[in-house]
């Protein structure tokens, strides 16, 4: 996991093995930046997991609430496995609890900023992240319902533009991440034209 050393968190590394297959399929098909629509669709066919493709986003952020409902839906344990690390000897797979003492820890480091793929012991979550450039969040449909529900997202790109609507559901968080992506697509467009 480069830069966190995980000696806050409690965990413990584990086989490769012992990670769910469709962590270790995303993990290592993923080479560079993900493409968001051909990522979304390996991972549902992998998985089956409802996703959400969200441009400039880290998911850290995120984690302390996701944590709760997976929590509040039975899991106990997460995985994590570095993406693109094909024998995994520099950064060998973890097994963290899914306590509100790591998801605050993960939340207060960033710590999962850098290129990763976390999976829970159920396998109704998800999550990739590549750096703050880009982050996949999957859950099981109604677990995404039901996260929304009681934590709407804001998806507004910049902190000077219209706000959009909070989030409270699968369609309308999709809905503006796709206005999010448009709009980061412009402003590269603009800035990095000659």
């Amino acid at each position: 996991m480069g830069t966190w050393d995980w000696k806050a968190v409690r965990h413990e590394i584990i086989p490769l093995d012992q990670v769910p297959e469709a962590a270790r399929l995303v993990a290592a098909s993923i080479t560079g930046p993900p493409d968001d629509k051909d990522l979304e669709r390996r991972v549902f066919e992998q998985t089956g997991l409802a996703p959400l493709s969200l441009i400039e986003w880290c998911v850290s952020s995120e984690v302390e609430s996701i944590f709760k409902t997976l929590r509040d839906h039975g899991s106990e344990w997460g995985f994590v496995v570095e993406q693109g690390a094909p024998d995994l000897t520099e950064s060998p797979p973890r097994k963290i609890a899914l306590t509100a003492a790591t998801a605050k820890k993960i939340s207060d480091d960033s710590a999962m900023y850098l290129p990763m793929v976390f999976i829970d012991d159920q396998q109704t979550c998800m999550l990739v992240s590549y750096f703050s450039d880009y982050a996949l969040i999957c859950l099981r449909e109604d677990l995404f319902e039901t996260w929304l529900a009681d934590n709407p997202i804001d998806l507004t790109l910049f902190y000077d533009a219209p706000p959009f609507p909070a989030a409270d559901n699968l369609k309308a968080a999709r809905e503006f991440a796709d206005l999010r992506l448009v709009a980061w697509v412009d402003y590269i467009r603009r800035t990095r034209s000659p």
